[in-house]
């Protein structure tokens, strides 16, 4: 690539905070099976199998974000994943003597937040407007309306003024 061109790209990406995330967004719609509106993308995420990650409106996903879509990913709108947060669908399964790859989906509701360096294990549904608290660890299902925090996470309903 000619220096000029070089410069220039690298001034419109950095310089625009913006643009980088609205070239991210659209990078993400590309590959995924289904993206929604106003996706927004900062930084560097990590997606394995986006054929298997579908994105409702309004999503976003923060840098370092880590999302196997293996068993299959559905977001909901309005969710918020900020950085570092994992969302797994693999896992070993034992057969006996052996251990055998499988995975399971991962279905995150409308208007969820899953915090920094929280993981979402396969198979979990997260119900509509729960928040996952920063390192909890969700190994099964959390119903609409709490707070699912701790390792394993445990929920509690949501306080006044809580929200996702």
């Amino acid at each position: 690539m000619h220096p000029l061109f070089s410069d220039v790209f690298q001034a419109l990406w950095r310089g625009s905070r913006s643009l980088g995330m609205r070239l991210r967004g659209a990078g993400f719609s590309l590959l995924v099976s289904k993206t929604g509106t106003g996706v927004r993308v900062y930084g560097w995420p990590k997606l394995y199998y986006p054929e298997n990650l579908v994105l409702g409106d309004h999503v976003t996903i923060n840098h370092g974000v880590f999302i196997d879509a293996r068993g299959g990913v559905t977001v909901g709108s309005h969710v918020r994943m900020s950085p570092y947060a994992v969302i797994e669908t693999g896992f070993l399964r034992r057969e006996g003597e052996s251990r055998l790859h499988d995975a399971r989906p991962v279905v995150i509701g409308n208007n969820v937040w899953i915090a920094t360096g929280a993981i979402v294990l396969a198979g979990v549904t997260i119900g509509e407007n729960a928040i996952i608290a920063a390192g909890a660890v969700v190994t099964k299902d959390v119903p609409a309306n709490v707070i699912a925090k701790g390792i394993p996470a445990r929920y509690e309903p949501l306080g006044e003024g809580q929200g996702a």
